[in-house]
């Protein structure tokens, strides 16, 4: 009797563990939605894990990790168009753009290995390949991902993919540098000792430092006025 039960339980757990997986994909969307992406990231991590643990189906594997691929590319396309001005007050520290969008590129390029039919994980990898800077992949997985036969907007969208890192290829689209690409927004001469912070944006080493202990100082002074004030008698207030 007991070994008869085994094949039965064994299906119960894998079921549990799909139902699990599939709650935390519908968290992890639902928190891409809002914009919680590195929640997000995690939802979708610990799903795939759950569905890997009880060998899960390709094609339901592929799902999950194009589904973390491209909230790792929206996290990477986040810090590039985070504005140079708030880097030189709060830096952001880790991972830098481009190992966020090695990392999505690693998940496009899984569900594209399992589903190699799917137009939208070729057109996913396309993406990732033009955010890790290797245009002249990502053209030829936008060129794969048209021939797999897109739907209309998603043909619409690898046209103008392919059409932006053919651009970059051939040096236009803003892919010729000027003098200003060359200059520090802190001191307006060229770079000394160049550092890039973690969101894209490059200072001079001595001028990021200067800025950043100009902050703390800012901060230490502005936390003594506040804890001045807070021992004035309330009348010293209104004076």
């Amino acid at each position: 009797g007991d070994e008869g039960g085994r094949p039965e339980a064994s299906c119960d757990v894998v079921h549990m563990s799909v139902s699990s997986a599939e709650e935390l994909a519908r968290k992890g969307r639902k928190l891409e939605e809002e914009e919680n992406l590195e929640e997000s990231v995690d939802c979708f991590s610990q799903a795939l894990d759950v569905i890997s643990s009880v060998g899960g189906d390709d094609s339901a594997v592929a799902s999950l990790a194009s589904e973390r691929a491209r909230v790792y590319l929206k996290i990477c396309v986040k810090i590039k168009s985070r504005p140079a001005q708030l880097s030189e007050s709060h830096a952001l520290f880790g991972f830098d753009p481009l190992q966020i969008a090695e990392r999505g590129l690693g998940d496009a390029e899984r569900a594209s290995k399992l589903v190699p039919s799917s137009a939208a994980y070729q057109g996913l990898r396309a993406w990732a390949l033009y955010l890790c800077e290797n245009y002249e992949s990502s053209a030829k997985a936008y060129r794969s991902a048209l021939g797999l036969d897109p739907g209309p907007t998603e043909r619409s969208e690898y046209q103008e993919g392919l059409a932006r890192v053919e651009a970059l290829l051939k040096g236009k689209g803003g892919a010729v540098l000027e003098a200003d690409d060359f200059e520090c927004s802190l001191c307006f001469k060229l770079f000394y000792e160049p550092v890039t912070t973690s969101c894209g944006h490059t200072f001079c080493r001595s001028c990021l430092l200067r800025s950043q202990v100009r902050e703390k100082r800012n901060h230490d002074q502005g936390k003594q006025l506040a804890d001045y004030w807070s021992f004035l008698p309330i009348s010293a207030h209104k004076q």
